[in-house]
């Protein structure tokens, strides 16, 4: 593995934010139809309760996000998952980590500019650590395509007697020797491992679709009252 380019932990931090707003606009539809007032008027008129509460809901939705997936077998988020990048800690890692470098990188994201500031400082560190990096002792990595050894389909006693035959082997121990050289060397081809690149695919797709649910449901609303609002 290698250290993670900063170009691509920038469009992670983006997929990963269009993920949960999507995922957040999801939870609204949803809430919309258990008969729940969703307060947009006040959020587009930037009433500060509604934009306090609207904050908060998705500061603590990003919060959980990140600490779920970060806890995970993954060890990453779906944005990051989509460009094959990894974090990984520099110590045993527990979940009171994941949730240190989450809440640092949640409450960053909520204040706008200061990721940039984050990944602007990450330069300047040995292993490209932000700050949030480095409070909980991981690192971005670049994660490579495994490769795998896997046999073909060959009967393995064939090669075995053909190439005792070339050589004119006769003693129990170099015939030894070759069927292990045979078993290292002969035979094999190599297959790079799966990625779950995919997945994190799915999860980005699946966010576009709850977004879209969300403008279609609210889109009359969010109209009407940006007209009142401009008037």
């Amino acid at each position: 593995m290698e250290v993670g380019k900063l170009s691509k932990r920038v469009w992670a931090y983006l997929f990963d934010i269009i993920i949960v707003t999507g995922i957040y606009a999801g939870i609204l539809v949803v809430l919309h139809a258990l008969g729940k007032d969703i307060p947009i008027k006040g959020v587009i008129e930037r009433n500060p309760n509604d934009l306090a509460l609207m904050y908060l809901t998705f500061g603590l939705l990003y919060l959980f996000y990140e600490v779920a997936f970060l806890s995970s077998n993954f060890s990453t988020t779906p944005g990051k998952l989509i460009l094959n990048l990894q974090v990984i800690s520099c110590k045993k890692s527990t979940i009171f980590d994941a949730l240190i470098r989450s809440c640092i990188k949640v409450v960053a994201t909520l204040t706008q500019i200061v990721p940039v500031i984050f990944f602007i400082l990450s330069i300047f560190t040995a292993n490209k650590q932000a700050v949030h990096d480095i409070a909980a002792d991981t690192i971005v990595m670049q994660r490579k395509k495994r490769r795998v050894v896997r046999t073909t389909n060959r009967d393995p006693s064939v090669d075995l007697f053909e190439e005792m035959k070339r050589r004119g082997l006769k003693t129990y121990s170099e015939q030894v020797a070759l069927a292990k050289e045979l078993n290292l060397y002969k035979g094999k081809k190599q297959a790079a491992t799966p990625s779950y690149a995919w997945l994190g695919v799915l999860i980005f797709v699946f966010s576009i679709v709850c977004a879209m649910f969300f403008v279609s449901f609210f889109y009359s609303d969010i109209k009407a009252i940006a007209s009142t609002v401009t008037m």
